[in-house]
């Protein structure tokens, strides 16, 4: 049996964009799926704290050590940074490098649905065993392969008991290390959007999912009575509740009427597809990056707009 193994890099949004991908893949061509999962600094929890597998999906988890073997070495630590490097990529170089056809990630970024399908088989020609690296990966137009784990559901509940059945309209304001929405999407765009919704209704309500503490306390503050937050929230990525808070944040705010959302950011985008509700990315000056046209256009259609 073929059998593909995807390693899904990045965030969580930008993995789970993957797996749904690689999964497809894997159906249409009749290749047996494994994925192996990272618990490092960019998203830092095992596969299982966060997402649930399809029937016949195999999980390997693989935790890199607190101290990476980069960071050794710039310490001269010679055997412990050689160490580290081989524990890193014992799976990665010798099970799948030497026993499976690797396929270059930088080859895939262009290719789209029937292309990247048969780019993908083409490589089971000489090895029934491929393997891929991949933080960008677009087959099909589908986000909900993968559930999250019963923990993120158990959360989202409670929450969902509080809002009861009030409507309320979802805010994605994307900072800390992604400098473009800090630049492009400011914080007084939601602002603005949020006092056009209470001139209307003044007791809607706004779910907040944010990166920054302070963005948070802003609004809670500014809004006390229409703003819907994660209490006690975990920031970051290197941790379980980090993680499946950020999951938390994706799956309230598909629940929303409709997301405001921040520039060049999937997860904006996973959140309104995994929802098939309205995308309204808010830009200082209304211009979306090509590629990021496409992957907003291929997840939602015509259901997103952009908004100066």
């Amino acid at each position: 049996m073929k059998q593909l193994v995807i390693e899904p890099v990045g965030g969580l949004c930008n993995r789970i964009f993957v797996l749904n991908s690689a999964l497809e893949i894997s159906r249409k061509c009749g290749i047996e799926l494994t994925i192996l999962w990272w618990n490092r600094a960019d998203c830092g929890c095992n596969f299982q704290d966060v997402l649930a597998a399809p029937e016949g999906i195999k999980i390997i988890n693989k935790k890199r050590s607190a101290f990476g073997s980069k960071k050794l070495f710039k310490e001269k630590r010679w055997k412990d940074s050689f160490i580290a490097m081989l524990r890193e990529l014992n799976y990665r170089n010798h099970q799948f490098l030497s026993h499976f056809q690797r396929i270059p990630e930088n080859l895939t970024f262009q290719l789209y649905d029937d292309d990247l399908c048969d780019f993908v088989y083409k490589y089971f020609i000489n090895k029934n065993k491929v393997y891929l690296e991949q933080c960008i990966l677009q087959y099909g137009n589908h986000v909900d392969f993968f559930p999250f784990s019963d923990e993120v559901y158990k959360k989202a509940k409670n929450i969902k008991y509080e809002i009861g059945k009030r409507r309320y309209y979802g805010l994605h304001i994307r900072r800390t290390d992604h400098v473009y929405a800090i630049q492009n999407s400011p914080t007084e765009l939601f602002v603005n959007e949020v006092e056009k919704h209470l001139k209307k209704e003044p007791d809607c309500m706004f779910f907040l999912a944010t990166d920054d503490k302070k963005v948070e306390n802003f609004f809670r503050e500014q809004y006390p009575n229409n703003i819907i937050y994660i209490p006690d929230k975990a920031y970051g990525r290197n941790g379980v509740f980090a993680i499946q808070d950020a999951a938390l944040d994706l799956l309230l705010l598909s629940q929303s009427e409709k997301i405001y959302g921040s520039v060049a950011s999937t997860f904006s985008i996973m959140a309104a597809a995994m929802g098939k509700i309205e995308l309204c990315i808010l830009m200082r000056d209304g211009k979306l990056d090509s590629e990021w046209q496409k992957i907003s256009r291929r997840y939602l259609s015509d259901n997103v707009h952009i908004l100066c």
